[in-house]
């Protein structure tokens, strides 16, 4: 079971990864190695929350 702050700590941590992910792109393009891979890291967080929310 995930405690709220976990949870927000989690949460907080997606939108660090997505806003970066965001930059990257913008500043790098969409393909650039430095955006696909910040990508998979946001994909690994939201599997965890997601995981972490069927396990209540």
């Amino acid at each position: 079971m995930i405690c709220t702050t976990q949870q927000e700590l989690l949460i907080k941590f997606i939108e660090e990864k997505r806003n970066q992910m965001i930059y990257f792109g913008i500043h790098y393009g969409f393909t650039h190695k430095k955006t696909l891979k910040c990508s998979k890291e946001l994909d690994k967080l939201i599997q965890i929350q997601v995981i972490k929310l069927m396990s209540k």
